[in-house]
């Protein structure tokens, strides 16, 4: 039965799809997160937007992290199929959650694979400064503490993936040197463990599309130091934190874990993506 008035289905480009936080929408969610879940295997966090929760988040996966947002989200909402999409305003907008070993993919000697992925929309693809999707990284120099960041690069506005060992203040990465078009897409960077730039790769709607290394120094292996997670932003001052390079633009999927992805795994988040937000990336 269809009920377009009461806001629990609406009409998509596919045809009518069930809403968020309607009956029949949490039980699509609840399929696609179990899903996702399924195709990313080790995953130790994932956020998608929901309507009902304001100034914190909970975390999908069985760790159920608390993102802590810099103020309230209420109002930034905007339904997307059966899903969400959160927009940040790149100057304040942003979560954090509590520094954990589980988001450290590194013991100073050997790196274990891990990936980052979101479905994002940018609202400048070149913008003027660095702009984060989601990072373990403050950069401040009375005491660094930084592991790895997901961003797009300042002016050009290349997809990233950096991981820095903190011990030899060195970086190993990869970007696509071409920004990203305007509208949704889902990105992900993904690293082998291998220690080396040629073990990252970087998807852009489940094409492998990385083509230049981001590197500097000697790299033996990412630390784990006390650095939080930072949803949307960087962190510099690490005595008394400071937000930066922060997000603008929607959100409508972060996830991070251990292991790599493949192609084959990309396609099929592509998919289950375009499935449940209603899209045709």
């Amino acid at each position: 039965m269809v009920m377009q008035r009461s806001g629990m289905v609406q009409k998509g480009p596919f045809g009518r799809v069930p809403s968020e936080a309607s009956a029949a929408g949490d039980q699509k969610k609840n399929e696609f997160v179990a899903a996702l879940l399924n195709i990313l295997g080790d995953c130790r966090f994932l956020w998608l937007p929901k309507s009902s929760e304001t100034t914190t988040s909970t975390d999908l996966t069985k760790n159920a992290a608390t993102i802590t947002y810099d103020a309230t989200f209420a109002g930034k909402y905007s339904r997307v199929g059966s899903g969400l999409f959160a927009t940040l305003d790149g100057t304040a907008d942003e979560g954090d959650i509590p520094d954990s070993a589980l988001y450290t993919f590194g013991d100073s000697t050997n790196d274990e694979p891990m990936f980052v992925i979101a479905l994002v929309e940018p609202t400048d693809t070149t913008p003027t400064a660095a702009t984060t999707i989601i990072s373990k990284w403050n950069k401040d120099t009375d005491a660094e503490l930084r592991e790895w960041r997901f961003y797009l690069s300042a002016t050009n506005g290349y997809p990233t993936l950096e991981l820095l060992d903190e011990t030899n203040n060195g970086f190993i990465g990869r970007q696509d040197q071409t920004a990203l078009s305007s509208g949704k897409h889902l990105i992900c960077g993904t690293y082998s463990g291998s220690g080396i730039s040629s073990g990252v790769n970087i998807f852009v709607d489940a094409v492998d599309l990385d083509d230049a290394d981001s590197e500097s120094g000697s790299y033996t292996a990412m630390n784990d130091t006390a650095a939080v997670v930072s949803l949307g932003h960087t962190l510099s001052a690490a005595s008394s934190p400071v937000a930066e390079e922060f997000w603008a633009g929607g959100f409508g999927l972060v996830a991070v874990g251990g292991g790599a992805l493949s192609a084959e795994d990309m396609w099929a988040i592509k998919e289950l993506c375009n499935g449940f937000f209603d899209l045709s990336i």
